[in-house]
C-alpha cells in the first residue's frame, strides 16, 4: 500500500514529495545518462566496410539500419524482433552490437534491428542525427513510413517475423517510441519507451489499444516525470511522463492501477494498470540507473514482452513474479 501511494503521487504530479530514491539529492543532480556501455561496444566493434547483416548497414529508401541475428538458426525459423531507436547523435551500429542489447536478445532467439536516424535541425544550428518528431523544431522524413520500409526490407532479407516486433528507445528514441505507440500502434506488437515522450502537446487519445511499458529514471535536465509542460525558445517543450500515462490509461479504457511487487532491483518501483481494453497494456517502471541502456532494463522489457503472449492482462506483474520464482 505504501509503495502504491508513493507511485500514485507521480500520477498526481507530486514528484518532489515522492522520495522514490534513497538519495534524492544525487538523483536530482545526476547528469543526463551517457551510453557508456554502447560507447565501449562502438570502440571495440566499429567497422566501416562490412556487409549488410555482417555488422554493416542495410540500405533502404531515406536511410539504413543495422541488424544482429543469433549465431544459429533452425530451418523455417521466423525470429521476433527487438527494434532499438537511438538517442540524438546515437550510434545504431553500436546498439546492434552492444552486449546489453544484442547479446541478451539474440540469446533468446531474437533479431535486433537498429535503424539509423536522419538529419535533424537543432535550435542552435548544430548538425545532429535523430528522429523527426511531432511538436519539435526539426521536421524531416515520416518516421513510421521509414520504419515500415526497414521492416519490409529486413523481412525480405532475413528470417524475421514482422508480426512480433518490440520497439524500444531512450531519450529521442524513447520519444519516437511513444509517438509510434500512440499514432501508429499497428507498426509493432509492443512498445517500451525509456525517458522520452511527446513534445509540446499530447494527442487527445491514441489511435488504437497497444501494450506500453514506460521506463523512467530521474536525471538533471532529462525528461520530466511530472509537473507542468515547460516551453523554452531553445528546445521544444517536453510533456511529462505522468501526462502520457494518464492519457494512455484513459485512451485504453483502463480502470485502475496497482503497485507491482516482486523481484525488482533495489531502487526500482513499478505500477501496472488493470482493466484495459483488449490489445492494450500499460505499466510504469521507475529506476535509478544512470546509463541509458543496461542489461537489467532490456531484460525486463524482454520478460514483459514474453509475458504479453501468456498473460496479457498483467504482463509486468507476471514477468516479475516469474523472475521471483526462478530466483
Amino acid at each position: 500500500m505504501v509503495l502504491q501511494m508513493r507511485i500514485a503521487g507521480v500520477l498526481a504530479g507530486t514528484v518532489s514529495a515522492l522520495g522514490l530514491w534513497a538519495d534524492a539529492a544525487v538523483a536530482q543532480d545526476a547528469e543526463v545518462p551517457e551510453d557508456t556501455t554502447l560507447s565501449v561496444a562502438a570502440a571495440e566493434g566499429a567497422a566501416t566496410a562490412l556487409a549488410c547483416g555482417d555488422g554493416g548497414p542495410c540500405a533502404v529508401t531515406d536511410g539504413a539500419y543495422y541488424i544482429a541475428m543469433p549465431d544459429t538458426l533452425e530451418a523455417g525459423d521466423r525470429l521476433p524482433v527487438l527494434l532499438v531507436l537511438h538517442d540524438t547523435n546515437g550510434d545504431p551500429a553500436a546498439l546492434s552490437a552492444a552486449p546489453a542489447v544484442s547479446g541478451l536478445a539474440t540469446a533468446r532467439g531474437m533479431a535486433v534491428i537498429a535503424p539509423v536516424g536522419g538529419a535533424r535541425a537543432l535550435p542552435d544550428s548544430e548538425a545532429a542525427s535523430g528522429w523527426a518528431l511531432a511538436g519539435t523544431h526539426g521536421g524531416g522524413r515520416h518516421e513510421a513510413s521509414f520504419l515500415y520500409r526497414v521492416m519490409d526490407d529486413a523481412t525480405a532479407r532475413f528470417p524475421v517475423d514482422r508480426e512480433r516486433v518490440i520497439v524500444t528507445g531512450f531519450g529521442h528514441g524513447g520519444s519516437l517510441t511513444w509517438q509510434l505507440a500512440c499514432d501508429t500502434p499497428w507498426i509493432a506488437s509492443a512498445f517500451a519507451p525509456r525517458n522520452g515522450g511527446y513534445h509540446t502537446a499530447l494527442p487527445e487519445d491514441c489511435a488504437a489499444p497497444a501494450p506500453v511499458l514506460h521506463l523512467h529514471t530521474p536525471v538533471k535536465d532529462g525528461w520530466p516525470l511530472g509537473g507542468d509542460v515547460e516551453t523554452t525558445e531553445e528546445a521544444a517543450a517536453r510533456v511529462p511522463a505522468q501526462r502520457h500515462l494518464t492519457m494512455a490509461s484513459e485512451s485504453f479504457g483502463c480502470t485502475g492501477s496497482a503497485a507491482v511487487e516482486g523481484a525488482l532491483p533495489d531502487g526500482w518501483d513499478a505500477l501496472e494498470w488493470q482493466g484495459c481494453a483488449d490489445g492494450a497494456s500499460l505499466a510504469l517502471v521507475l529506476h535509478d540507473e544512470r546509463l541509458s541502456t543496461t542489461e537489467r532494463q532490456i531484460s525486463l522489457i524482454l520478460d514483459w514482452a514474453a509475458a504479453l503472449e501468456i498473460a496479457p492482462e498483467a504482463p509486468l506483474a507476471n514477468a516479475i513474479t516469474a523472475e521471483t520464482a526462478s530466483n
